[in-house]
């Protein structure tokens, strides 16, 4: 008897490795940018107060916004809004490194980074995780759903731990 972990590989399919392989990008940059935001606040001088204050600024828009991501994953291409979701939060995320490179580095400053950050996630998240049954059908597996969610699980709780530990 057959079932549907005996269909094709859904790394055999082309578009999916494609898929795979950006969102494991994806995922790791956004599990990181919070870290780096940590240790942006701690190098420009702010205490627990700034800290809160930035980190607070990156999840409440993404709470706030994630339901009108997700309502518009549904009407509008995926592929488009992962596209400015990510180019948005890598620019939000530049905007910080320069900051923090020129010495520039304010609070307020990165707490607006920390925002775009965190309303581009809120689109990205949900055109994501849309994005990987439709693309795979060719496969007749499974499987391409249960890999999908792999690179934003594991870079969620593996990334951030070396990161802390390597500043010491």
């Amino acid at each position: 008897m057959a079932t549907d972990d005996q269909g094709a590989s859904p790394l055999r399919v082309p578009a999916f490795r494609r898929f795979l392989l950006a969102h494991l990008v994806s995922a790791t940059g956004s599990a990181m940018a919070p870290v780096a935001l940590a240790f942006a606040v701690i190098e420009q001088g702010g205490g627990a107060r700034s800290l809160g204050i930035v980190l607070t600024a990156n999840t409440v828009p993404a709470l706030i916004l994630l339901l009108v991501g997700g309502v518009l994953a549904d009407r509008v291409s995926r592929s488009r809004i992962l596209f400015l979701g990510n180019l948005v939060a890598g620019a939000a995320q530049a905007v910080v490194a320069v900051l923090v490179a020129t010495g520039t580095a304010t609070t307020a400053a990165m707490s607006l980074c920390a925002c775009a950050s965190g309303a581009a996630a809120a689109f990205t998240t949900p055109a994501a995780q849309g994005s990987c049954p439709g693309s795979f059908r060719r496969t007749g597996s499974s499987r391409p759903t249960r890999w999908s969610g792999c690179p934003g699980t594991r870079s969620r709780s593996s990334v951030p731990s070396p990161a802390g530990s390597s500043s010491r």
